[in-house]
Formats: C-alpha cells, sequence, structure tokens
C-alpha cells in the first residue's frame, strides 16, 4: 500500500528434525520461525518478505577435446612418430591426443617405413595395427662353370716357324798375325745392298769404298747369291754363293784362300 515501507528481511533456512526453521532479521532482532512447510517457506520469502536464498547450480563436466591412440606393429619395438615428434616405441597406448587428423609414422631398422593419416575423435581411442614390410637386398650370385679336366693329354699343334728373312748385316772377321780384316755384306730389302771391308794393322787402317751389290735366295734351296758389280768390265761381275744355315743364323761361303768364311748377323 502507498505509505507503506515492508522491510527487506535476510533470511536463511535451517532444517533440524522435523521441521522447518526460518530465521529472519528485523531492525537488528532475529525472529525464528517453526513448522511451516518448505513450500510456504519459500512463498513467503520469495512473494511477501523479499528474502532470497541462492539455488544449487548443477556443474556441467568441461567439454573433452582430445582422445587416445592404441598403437602396436609387427615387428614390435618400432619407433613411433606423430606429426614428426617421437613418441616410443610400440605397442604403447597414446594419450591425450587432441582431436583431428595427425601423421603417424613407425620405423624399425631393416623395414620399409610406413607412414598413414589417423583421425583422432573426442573422448574415444583409436587403435592402429601395422606390420611393416623388410627390405629385400638384390644380391647377384656369380655362379661360375667348372672347366672339364681333360682325361687325356692333349696333342700339341706344331706351329710353323717364322721365316728369317735376309735383310740386315752380315759380317765376316779374321785375324791372321798383326792383320785384321773384315767384309761386310748389308742386305737391303728387295735385293740390293752393299758390300765394305777394312784392313787393320799396326802400322794403318785400309778402308775399302762401299760397292753397290744386289743379292737373292733360291725359294727351293738355301743358296744365297750375291753379285758385285765389275765397273771395269760390266759383263764379267764378281759372283759369291752361299748357303744360308737357318738354324745357326749364319751365311758360308766356303773355303776361300785357306780359311772359312762364315758371314754372322751383326746389328747394322
Amino acid at each position: 500500500m502507498p505509505g507503506i515501507t515492508y522491510p527487506r528481511l535476510s533470511c536463511v533456512a535451517l532444517q533440524f528434525d522435523f521441521g522447518i526453521f526460518i530465521v529472519t532479521q528485523k531492525y537488528g532482532h532475529l525472529i525464528m520461525y517453526r513448522k511451516l512447510s518448505l513450500l510456504v517457506v519459500v512463498t513467503l520469502l520469495v512473494l511477501v518478505s523479499g528474502c532470497t536464498a541462492p539455488l544449487p547450480r548443477v556443474l556441467q563436466p568441461e567439454e573433452t577435446t582430445t582422445g587416445s591412440l592404441d598403437i602396436s606393429s609387427t615387428p614390435s619395438g618400432s619407433v613411433i612418430y606423430v606429426d614428426g615428434v617421437n613418441k616410443g616405441i610400440t605397442p604403447m597406448i597414446l594419450s591425450y591426443v587432441p582431436a583431428g587428423s595427425h601423421m603417424l609414422e613407425l620405423w624399425y631398422p631393416g623395414y620399409t617405413s610406413l607412414k598413414k593419416s589417423v583421425e583422432i575423435k573426442a573422448g574415444t581411442t583409436s587403435y592402429v595395427d601395422a606390420s611393416l614390410s623388410p627390405i629385400v637386398v638384390p644380391t647377384t650370385l656369380l655362379t661360375t662353370v667348372p672347366s672339364p679336366i681333360p682325361t687325356t693329354k692333349p696333342t700339341p699343334v706344331p706351329t710353323p716357324p717364322v721365316p728369317k728373312t735376309l735383310a740386315g748385316c752380315w759380317k765376316f772377321e779374321n785375324t791372321t798375325g798383326n792383320t785384321t780384316f773384315f767384309y761386310r755384306f748389308e742386305f737391303e730389302p728387295g735385293g740390293s745392298g752393299w758390300l765394305s771391308g777394312t784392313k787393320t794393322s799396326p802400322l794403318k787402317t785400309e778402308s775399302m769404298q762401299p760397292q753397290a751389290i744386289t743379292w737373292s735366295k733360291d725359294p727351293q734351296s738355301a743358296l744365297v747369291t750375291v753379285v758385285e758389280a765389275n765397273p771395269i768390265n760390266p759383263a764379267d761381275p764378281d759372283r759369291w754363293v752361299m748357303t744360308y744355315n737357318e738354324k745357326a743364323d749364319v751365311l758360308d761361303m766356303g773355303e776361300k784362300g785357306h780359311m772359312f768364311m762364315i758371314y754372322k748377323r751383326v746389328r747394322c
């Protein structure tokens, strides 16, 4: 009603035995009401007396934003990487993994690494059971076919001897008393050549002028013919016939002037 002021009451509801006690404060004095029903008390407090009492608040559980990841592998003991971070070895259960997509990698020495994307749902556990493939290194085995052991001694195949060429220098040397002389044939390929000689004694040394010669070998025998041009009588050249001893590699002119003339091969 206008002009009437109701005092604001602060109240506390207490329960003892079988009754409800309402304790109010008015003008600094405590007033207790007993044996009132709870409904009446609430009505009086809220609508009439104006006293307020906080109602209990039910706390909601916090929203979960992580999940778990249960990982096993073959072989066991594989290293676990989640988003590139080492988390340990299998088997292992990872807790508090943020919800969402993550990159899982498993590595074991001698095996091919396994990478896969896993999806973590909040409040749940995801399972991964992976098998790693061993790395196969190709190896090439060298196989050799053993050679057969001959049971009989092979027959040697004769090889024809390489024919010796007469081209080159041939020298005959002889010493009588204090005098030494030698003759030398120089056979050039193609049948031409030169004849030279030197006579040496304690008093002097004489050398003959090189004389042009031609030479040829009989293809059917070992005879070698040397012809020296005679400038005085070209129709009557000097001629020597020698036998080539292939085994000893010498030219045998035979006996000339009480001595045997054997020409040996020398360096030109």
